[in-house]
Order: C-alpha cells, then sequence, then structure tokens
C-alpha cells in the first residue's frame, strides 16, 4: 500500500502494536521515540461521535490551552479516547492545544469535575 501527502493515517497505541506484533517491533523504542498521535482512526472498531443530545461541554481554562489527549485522559480516563473528541470537534487540529477560552464536546460519558464546568 503506498501513502500519498496529505493521507490521514491512524497508528495504533504503542500498547496495542507491542500486544499484536512483538515479533515485527522487537524491543520497545519507549514513549520518547513514539510521536504524538495526530489523526483520529478509521477502522470499524472505532465509536461512532454521538449526537448532540449525547454531547456534554468542556471549557478549555488553562491560558496555554490543552491537548485533546490531555482531556481525554482526565475526562475519559484513557488519552487513547482522543480521537473520540476529535471527531466531536473537527475544527480543532489534534496535534495542537486547544485554545484558551473554546468549549469542547465530549462524550456523554465524560466526567467533567465541577471546577472544569462553565
Amino acid at each position: 500500500m503506498q501513502v500519498s501527502a496529505g493521507q490521514v493515517l491512524y497508528v495504533p497505541p504503542a500498547r496495542v502494536l507491542e500486544k499484536n506484533y512483538t515479533s515485527a517491533i522487537g524491543e520497545s523504542p519507549g514513549p520518547a521515540a513514539i510521536g504524538p498521535l495526530t489523526a483520529p482512526p478509521t477502522s470499524s472498531s472505532a465509536s461512532a461521535a454521538p449526537n448532540a443530545a449525547g454531547v456534554r461541554l468542556y471549557p478549555i481554562r488553562q491560558k496555554n490551552g490543552e491537548m485533546l489527549y490531555q482531556i481525554a485522559q482526565r475526562t475519559l480516563g484513557t488519552g487513547d479516547r482522543w480521537y473520540e473528541i476529535a471527531l466531536l470537534n473537527p475544527q480543532f487540529k489534534p496535534e495542537q492545544p486547544v485554545p484558551f477560552g473554546q468549549q469542547l464536546k465530549l462524550p456523554s460519558d465524560a466526567r467533567i469535575q465541577q471546577t472544569d464546568a462553565p
């Protein structure tokens, strides 16, 4: 398969690659060698974006913005669910912080602390 310029790719988390492709990978390179995730998955196992009634709003309060991965860790229990936030908020690029003052849509099961709620 050939990859074209501008084509969106999904790279599974390292733990998934290590579990399923240990013989092809060899020794784990460690987190520093694994770059940031930049694209949502396109496989059928990905959760579909909930409709507008099934979302929660999350205000960005850090002056320097917040990354989708960090928001997923805090509100969804794992950073691996960052792509669900990306699907609900296509106007933001996952590799860049979401600017201060913006509101993100989160999946309905997100845990938003009272200090985070608008």
